[in-house]
């Protein structure tokens, strides 16, 4: 279940941290964040999400998949998986590669899954951006 505009809903209760605050921080518009917690949009972008999980100091995959309302708020810094940093590496890599591959309806859209296989890619090539590629392409490949 998608639990984005309920967590969001939740944290923009939180004082100076309301819709407002979360435009400023992230560089997004307010109207943009305002029609994720009514759930006027579709589905967010991957790259709004990261700002507005980054704001909230939790990871991608909570504020999405995780009901804060019943379970809690988990920081960030208190959860396993991939930094900041490698999530923001994993979907430049990924618009790369969908520029350069634009064929490859894959990589138009991509899923939660294919984001978190770029971070898992970018890891094993210990920040070597040419082997993060062809590991993710191997994975890829693998998959068809």
């Amino acid at each position: 279940m998608d639990y984005l505009a309920k967590n969001l809903r939740f944290l923009t209760a939180i004082p100076q941290k309301g819709q407002t605050e979360a435009a400023e921080a992230t560089g997004l518009r307010q109207p943009t964040i305002s029609k994720i917690v009514t759930g006027e949009t579709g589905e967010a972008g991957y790259r709004t999400v990261a700002k507005l999980a980054a704001f909230y100091g939790v990871t991608m995959d909570d504020l999405v998949f995780r009901d804060f309302e019943s379970t809690g708020v988990i920081p960030a810094s208190h959860r396993p998986g991939f930094d900041d940093a490698t999530m923001a590496q994993a979907l430049e890599l990924l618009y790369l590669l969908a520029d350069a591959r634009p064929e490859d309806r894959r990589l138009r859209r991509p899923t939660w899954a294919t984001v978190q296989a770029a971070a898992k890619a970018i890891k094993r090539a210990e920040g070597d951006q040419r082997n993060a590629m062809a590991n993710f392409l191997s994975e890829l490949i693998k998959e068809t």
